[in-house]
């Protein structure tokens, strides 16, 4: 059995792509210049006309600096992506078997709707915790404490999600309720 840890893509294969892209271009530049140098085609090299276009141009130390300044930073923040490592994109759920957060939130939802009282749920997944917004029907008047029926259905959703995740996730769950009108 594969013991590796899921991953996200890391951060680095967007900046190996652009690079991948700029030199794709660079080879398309380089070989439409071999090719007019040669006088294959009757359009001239395109590296040329451009090296007239900027025939004459003096750049003063300052420009220069600036430039390299700007070469330097641009290699940095690429080494630093480069030696990032991706993010984790599961949370383990017992002897290898990996958990995503939306099947978490999917299964914490579920267990919060089927609590008696609860119209609707929305979940949402963090690194720190399992966030629940619970709506409630609001029971008009003769229903009781409406904040006393609000702490009931809060500790039976956050039972009902700890019972049905088990030992899935060790996060914390914190359950809000809202009472809605029908």
């Amino acid at each position: 059995m594969n013991r590796t840890e899921p991953r996200r893509t890391p951060a680095v294969f967007w900046t190996g792509l652009l690079c991948a892209l700029a030199l794709l271009a660079a080879g398309v530049v380089l070989v439409q210049s071999f090719v007019a140098d040669r006088g294959w085609v009757q359009h001239g090299s395109w590296v040329r006309r451009a090296a007239q276009q900027f025939d004459g141009l003096r750049a003063d130390s300052a420009t220069a600096a600036t430039i390299g300044g700007l070469a330097l930073v641009l290699g940095l923040l690429l080494l630093i992506t480069a030696l990032r490592p991706a993010g984790r994109s599961h949370r383990p759920a017992g002897d290898g078997l990996w958990a995503s957060p939306a099947a978490i939130a999917a299964i914490a939802g579920d267990a919060a709707e089927r609590c008696a009282g609860v119209v609707g749920a929305e979940t949402s997944v963090g690194r720190r915790e399992i966030r629940l917004e619970v709506r409630v029907a609001d029971g008009g008047r003769d229903a009781g404490s409406p904040a006393g029926q609000a702490d009931a259905t809060q500790a039976a959703v956050a039972a009902a999600v700890h019972d049905r995740l088990g030992d899935l996730v060790t996060t914390p769950v914190r359950v809000q309720v809202r009472q809605t009108r029908p």
